[in-house]
């Protein structure tokens, strides 16, 4: 199972619309998925249809459930969901190697699945260490704006001390550009900032770009998929990203 983590410590950069995007985009092509919402308002787990404030990621983190019994099976993957207590998870979990209690849970989960997407709150808390120690990939999202590219270099701090320390096969697969509006003096010089730090962390800008689309909120709303907006720009950019992340 190949374990996909979506970070920023920024919120508002369209993070859980990707989280959402990539699952979606995943079983469209036929894949086993799973996702995990390690987030405690729960954005992800109710734009899929999903439950929230039942056995779920707390629970699994805490060590108070089995994986297996928190697993919510969803039209189009399978879920395991968010609640508030998340919001008191480093209280919560206290003991030595609480980072790695995810990664533990995943081990005995008695599905198979291709992918695990996990979308995390705009934070550096335990959940999102739990979420890193146990992935493969990290996409790192963000908007070509000022304040959104400015935090970059410190989370690529975090990033290289989880690297060495807790998952040296962590890989940072690459940022991705969203909200863009690739018109703007801003948006563009802000895509050669990105690069530069791109070229620091030893990753990639992709190449596709996810261009600001009102039909986001529409199919978030609706708790559907973006690709059941098929015109819209975002389904066409997402669509693209997928086939560039899945290409390498």
């Amino acid at each position: 199972m190949n374990v996909i983590t979506l970070i920023n410590k920024k919120g508002g950069v369209a993070k859980t619309t990707t989280a959402l995007a990539l699952a979606n985009g995943l079983s469209r092509r036929k894949f086993k998925v799973l996702a995990i919402d390690c987030d405690a308002q729960g954005n992800f787990s109710k734009a899929s249809g999903g439950e929230n404030d039942v056995v779920g990621t707390f629970d699994i983190l805490t060590g108070k459930e089995d994986i297996n019994d928190a697993v919510q099976e969803l039209k189009n993957y399978d879920l395991i969901g968010s609640d508030r207590r998340l919001s008191n998870i480093d209280v919560a979990l206290n003991r030595p190697g609480r980072e790695y209690q995810l990664k533990k849970a995943l081990k005995s989960l008695k599905k198979n699945y291709d992918f695990c997407v996990i979308d995390n709150p705009p934070a550096l808390n335990v959940a999102v260490a739990n979420s890193l120690v146990a992935s493969d990939k990290v996409i790192i999202c963000t908007s070509a704006e000022a304040f959104a590219v400015d935090g970059l270099m410190e989370l690529s701090a975090s990033l290289d001390d989880v690297q060495e320390f807790m998952n040296t096969n962590l890989k940072v697969d690459g940022i991705l550009i969203t909200i863009f509006n690739p018109r703007t003096v801003i948006g563009q010089h802000q895509k050669e900032q990105l690069q530069k730090i791109a070229d620091v962390m030893k990753t990639k800008v992709y190449k596709t770009t996810i261009r600001r689309c009102n039909t986001i909120s529409v199919s978030q709303s609706d708790r559907k998929s973006i690709f059941e907006y098929s015109t819209s720009n975002a389904a066409q950019d997402y669509e693209k990203f997928i086939g560039e992340f899945l290409n390498g």
